[in-house]
């Protein structure tokens, strides 16, 4: 089975398209989980059969599995598990858990259900990660009722699930989604803790990360990285309650929290603890490979590019474009010196109306607009999969980079981009005439005369904005179309752009 994918593998490099994300041949992925074997990540994935799909009536209830050498380019594999038999505790969809690589074997948690009931299941495999069998003293993990809400449950469940499980010395620590006793539902979610030293028998302990603010927390992912511990979870209003993000903007989120300790308590920051929000992804499970830890999530219904994991000096978590893959880039290099002097358009083709200007040329611009926006024209051969590196400075007002997906350069209102606002302190992808602040927006540190580096990676209908080195926003920007090109806007205000690298 190894020199099979071994071989799977090489051709899907070989044919590797423009597509830089993943999913499996006419089905969506919803929760994903990885581990690296012997150089090789795998990927192991709930799968979702949308209608009209020409899979298997029963394909949506199986876990899929999908092999890579670079974490960009996948090559998909037979399912590796799927419901157990009618009448166990196993006979529903096998749900979300987590993949360990230890001793020549791959032992893959998962959510094992029957009705409203979760327990953790394990699964071993020991031809490299590709076959499985049931571990036949399932469930290994059932909610101890000294700590957590299990078998007397209150209400109506058994909230147990989405196993992550780290090493921390001799122990193997297990982080899973539970509820433990509260006055409100709405305050009772907690990430359980449990240690092993076996992966199988498992020692129950209280919870890791118990904020007393949500209503459901789910997809832990724990790690230790640059002398502090990590803890990811996905929750959000649509849970049961809200009110709790800093970022006003903010419904639904992947959040984490802070430990000295593997075992915990896990903390939020006050200075913000978000992550990534649903408008980029969700369902985040980093893995380590090559030496450092990347972030992938699911996204539009596939799985994400691979993101480098960083911390800075206030222990705050953030996602950084991954230099260190040199696969994961978008198009090929381009002369910047080669983009054309501003070329200024109209706001829309029904009237002739210019309100401000810009000028430059070679990738070094000014614009200025007084009570209106102004876009021009700086590239009109641009593609699907672009990378756009620039310096921005805004003396007062808003900047933007639009792209052009269709329609002729008269006007700018077929334009979708990112816009820069100093006066919000916000980041917001959308179309260019609606200015809508409220679709794709997050706070950031943009301030009036501070000069910061944005890099644009698009590929097909997405863009990921990173601003001084972390992705700040990531949403849906556009619809490919057959003339892709590159615009500039400011928006009652003056700003400069210089242009720093181009790829296309």
């Amino acid at each position: 089975m190894k020199l099979f994918a071994f071989f799977i593998l090489l051709f899907a490099v070989a044919a590797a398209g423009a597509e830089t994300r993943y999913k499996p041949a006419d089905l969506l992925i919803q929760d994903t989980w990885r581990a690296e074997a012997d150089g090789l990540a795998h990927t192991y994935y709930l799968k979702i059969r949308p209608e009209g799909s020409a899979a298997p009536p029963d394909a949506g209830d199986m876990v899929g599995h999908a092999v890579s050498r670079d974490l960009v380019r996948w090559t998909e594999l037979p399912d590796v598990l799927g419901p157990g038999p009618k009448g166990t505790l196993d006979e529903l969809q096998p749900w979300t858990g987590c993949a360990v690589w230890e001793g020549g074997k791959m032992y893959l948690f998962y959510t094992m259900r029957t009705g409203p009931e979760q327990r953790i299941g394990l699964a071993v495999s020991e031809d490299g990660g590709y076959t499985f069998e049931r571990y036949k003293g399932n469930p290994v993990i059932v909610p101890d009722d000294r700590w957590y809400i299990g078998e007397k449950g209150i209400y109506g469940c058994i909230d147990c699930r989405d196993l992550c499980v780290v090493k921390d010395g001799d122990w193997w620590i297990g982080y899973f989604a539970a509820r433990k006793n509260g006055s409100s539902p709405s305050f009772t979610a907690c990430i359980g803790c449990a240690r092993s030293r076996d992966l199988l028998n498992w020692e129950q302990l209280p919870p890791a990360f118990a904020p007393e603010k949500y209503a459901c927390m789910e997809v832990p992912d724990v790690f230790y990285l640059d002398g502090k511990w990590y803890l990811t979870v996905i929750t959000g209003h649509g849970y049961g309650n809200r009110g709790f993000y800093k970022d006003p903007h903010v419904t639904n989120a992947t959040v984490y929290a802070v430990s000295d300790s593997p075992y915990g308590p896990f903390r939020e920051l006050k200075n913000g603890n978000i992550l990534i929000t649903d408008k980029g992804g969700y369902s985040c499970r980093s893995v380590t490979f090559r030496g450092k830890r990347y972030e992938l999530f699911t996204q539009d219904g596939f799985l994400s590019r691979p993101y480098e994991m960083k911390t800075d000096a206030k222990h705050r978590l953030y996602l950084a474009y991954p230099r260190d893959i040199p696969e994961a880039r978008l198009g090929a290099e381009a002369d910047v010196s080669a983009l054309s002097p501003a070329q200024n358009i109209c706001a829309h083709g029904a009237w002739n109306y210019m309100e401000g200007e810009w000028t430059g040329e070679k990738g070094r611009y000014k614009g200025q607009a007084k009570t209106g926006w102004q876009a021009a024209k700086i590239l009109s051969d641009g593609s699907d999969a672009m990378e756009i590196e620039a310096d921005i400075t805004i003396k007062k007002g808003t900047c933007g980079i639009l792209f052009r997906d269709g329609g002729g350069w008269d006007a700018s209102n077929a334009d979708a981009g990112v816009f820069f606002d100093t006066l919000e302190h916000s980041c917001y992808i959308g179309p260019a005439l609606s200015f809508d602040k409220n679709l794709n927006a997050r706070d950031c540190d943009i301030r009036a005369g501070k000069t910061f580096r944005v890099h644009l990676a698009r590929y097909s209908d997405r863009l990921d904005v990173f601003i001084d080195g972390r992705l700040a926003n990531q949403a849906v920007c556009g619809v490919p179309g057959t003339k892709r090109g590159v615009s500039l806007l400011v928006d009652r205000g003056e700003a400069e752009v210089n242009i720093i690298s181009l790829r296309k």
